[in-house]
């Protein structure tokens, strides 16, 4: 209900205008947060059915994908496990949350072996990359520049080395 400033309103009117919006703003913002909630659950969800899959049926979460996009017509790639190769499977494009949650599954399987995690946000705590450390920065920042620059770097390096042995 965008405001209507076409014809005067008393203060009445504009009082009640404003409360028409803020209560639209409300019934938004709850549809939003419950929204988010429901995601939040159907992630936790698809987690515990991956973890099902691989306690109860020894079904690690790369293989029970393929079962999730083969019963729903998803594509995705097929792993021989006879052979090692690959293949595409052609189907209709997954749903993005539950390709992410996939995702994020495998990522933490590959890299512990395990699904000893209780929720996705612990599951994605856990995924995140370390946090850089200052060496990381420093290299990361040296990588970028061109050999002349290095090259000043290295020397003024050098020469307060230098003053710091002739004054021990």
């Amino acid at each position: 209900m965008p405001f209507d400033n076409s014809k005067s309103q008393d203060r009445a009117e504009l009082i009640s205008t404003v409360s028409k919006i803020v209560n639209q703003l409300d019934a938004a913002a709850n549809r939003s947060d419950d929204a988010a909630a429901d995601k939040s659950t159907a992630c936790d969800d698809i987690l515990q059915a991956f973890k099902s899959a691989l306690s109860d049926h020894d079904l690690p979460p790369f293989y029970f994908w393929n079962d999730i996009c083969d019963a729903n017509n998803y594509a995705h790639t097929r792993l021989d496990a006879a052979t090692g190769k690959t293949s595409k499977i052609e189907g209709e494009k997954p749903h993005n949350t539950l390709k992410n949650v996939a995702s994020q599954i495998k990522k933490y399987y590959e890299n512990n072996r395990n699904l000893t995690i209780a929720t996705y946000t612990e599951l994605r705590k856990a995924n995140a990359p370390a946090k850089k450390t200052d060496w990381d920065k420093a290299i990361a920042a040296l990588s970028k520049l061109d050999s002349e620059e290095l090259e000043i770097i290295r020397k003024g390096l050098n020469k307060k080395a230098e003053k710091e042995n002739a004054e021990s």
